[in-house]
């Protein structure tokens, strides 16, 4: 559930992105912003910076050359 508990809306989501080094992290796009988890969809931050509020994620992807650990 990406959509905070409480909130009476549902979020749909349009993208997801895995990371190919590390199966916690993922990423969607949703009709409303990015969104990331580091456990595996436990817990969801909005990764939104630099986006237009209320921006539609049609397309994610993870570059495999530039993904894991940071160093």
């Amino acid at each position: 559930r990406i959509t905070p508990a409480d909130h009476p809306d549902l979020r749909n989501l349009e993208s997801v992105a895995f990371d190919p080094h590390n199966p916690e992290l993922l990423y969607v796009g949703t009709w409303h912003l990015a969104w990331k988890t580091t456990d595996a969809g436990e817990h969801w931050t909005p990764i939104h910076q630099g986006m237009i509020h209320d921006s539609h994620i049609m397309t994610l992807n993870i570059d495999p050359c530039d993904s894991g650990p940071p160093e």
